[in-house]
């Protein structure tokens, strides 16, 4: 018996998967009704935003601090490289479902054929991911090199999605150095625009003949990643297809039913299996109250990079600082605080939403809450001080004792948020589409509160 291509798989998939889903005339008429509907009322809006958005970049006249924002648009794009290396890394980036890993990709099928639709939808995305920051970049900056910076996205975006797939198949292990070391050198950019810009001094411009170079050189690392991923396709084992299927499956769940904590448990799990064994110590307190702050101290120290992200909020923050309005320096500072308290907030979030965990602890649970909330209580106080030298016109009272019990309010209201309900029935027509009262008011605790008390922030600036 001949082994079918890899082609003859996928018709036959195909022929199975519409025998199985037969739909009258009708229905795929009402489907691609609705499919046209969409499609256009959502491209007249993305068109109309973008005739929108290229009018007035080609009106408005250059901004005075141009070059500095110019570099730190550069800051935030090696930062999100590095990010997005991180992400593609821990996802996949090729996943592959239960079905195709059990009916598929366990025959003697030719793999690399198999998975080269997925590995060029991969690529696809990556570039065209690429394209669309390159001209919002170049929108924000108000630069003329349009195609330039355009390319140059895609390239990037295409040479990461190629040597992800390297790194799936465990041939490319320095990949992680490597995003690790452009998430620094993101940070350490923004952190030196940011100095200079408040200290007055601009840095030195940048031509385009700087981005023709870092558009060849990114054409190398393009081509060198998508050779080197397809020579490696046929390498990947189910196991490195289904490590990122769960993370990808609760990603996609948390954004279809507005609820993030789908994923926010899952990388929590995450980052604590990577931490691996740990040595056990006893808790030496006398109260209970002691013995909770103790554990979440603890628990803080194994994982520092709550720390970490709240010493990058900080340097993000100054960048911003040198290139917005005076006016939203005490919003942003407001937003930051309140991230980095969210960062500290893993023990306050656990015992908030586990009602057998505080009748395990003992004791009344406002006091077992409390308690947890000292932690990103302390961290929000410390970032405000931290951050007090960009809104020091406004004092040291408003600067620093504002933002920090903003924050806590705000960590507060969200750990302590029931889950989402779905059966509400609340709804509003306004003619337009129908929107979910109910559902709205749930996902605004929290951010609804931020909302005002940066309202309030601007009142009183």
């Amino acid at each position: 018996m001949s082994v079918p291509t890899a082609a003859a798989v996928h018709r036959m998939v195909r022929a199975a998967q519409a025998a199985r889903a037969a739909r009258t005339v009708r229905q795929r008429l009402g489907d691609a009704y609705e499919m046209a509907l969409t499609v256009a009322i959502l491209g007249g809006i993305g068109i109309s935003a973008g005739l929108r958005v290229f009018h007035i970049a080609g009106t408005a006249t250059a901004p005075p601090n141009a070059v500095t924002l110019g570099w730190l648009l550069v800051a935030l794009t090696v930062l999100l490289a590095g990010l997005a290396l991180r992400g593609l890394a821990a996802i996949g980036p090729l996943v592959a479902g239960q079905a195709t890993r059990t009916w598929l990709l366990s025959t003697p099928v030719n793999r690399a054929d198999l998975l080269a639709a997925r590995h060029r939808w991969t690529l696809l995305a990556g570039a065209g991911t690429g394209v669309l920051y390159g001209v919002l970049v170049t929108l924000l900056g108000r630069s003329g090199n349009l195609v330039l910076c355009a390319a140059l996205g895609g390239l990037i975006g295409l040479a990461m999605a190629g040597w992800s797939v390297r790194r799936q198949a465990g041939r490319a292990r320095r990949l992680d150095a490597v995003a690790s070391c452009a998430i620094g050198t993101g940070l350490l950019l923004g952190l030196g625009v940011g100095a200079l810009g408040l200290a007055d001094r601009e840095p030195p411009g940048v031509g385009s003949v700087w981005l023709i170079i870092a558009a060849a050189g990114a054409a190398v690392l393009a081509g060198a990643g998508m050779w080197a991923g397809a020579r490696v396709r046929a390498r990947l084992n189910r196991a490195s297809l289904s490590d990122g299927a769960g993370l990808a499956g609760a990603t996609a769940a948390a954004v279809q039913w507005f609820d993030p904590t789908l994923l926010s448990g899952l990388l929590t799990q995450r980052r604590w299996l990577r931490v691996g064994a740990v040595r056990s110590t006893r808790l030496r307190a006398r109260t209970r109250t002691t013995a909770l702050l103790a554990a979440d101290l603890r628990r803080l120290r194994r994982s520092r990079r709550a720390v970490l992200a709240g010493g990058a909020l900080l340097i993000v923050y100054y960048a911003l600082a040198t290139v917005i309005s005076p006016v939203w320096r005490p919003v942003v500072q407001l937003v930051g605080a309140t991230l980095a308290a969210d960062r500290l907030a893993g023990g306050l979030r656990t015992v908030c939403r586990g009602a057998a965990l505080r009748r395990a602890i003992g004791g009344s649970d406002q006091r077992v809450r409390l308690t947890h909330l000292l932690v990103p209580a302390a961290g929000a106080l410390v970032w405000s001080v931290l951050s007090l030298p960009a809104v020091w016109a406004d004092g040291a009272a408003v600067g620093v004792l504002y933002p920090a019990l903003g924050a806590t309010a705000v960590v507060y209201r969200i750990a302590n948020r029931p889950p989402v309900d779905y059966n509400l029935g609340a709804t509003v027509d306004p003619a337009v589409s129908v929107l979910p009262i109910g559902m709205l008011t749930q996902l605004l605790r929290g951010p609804g509160l931020l909302i005002g008390l940066a309202a309030v922030r601007l009142l009183l600036a």
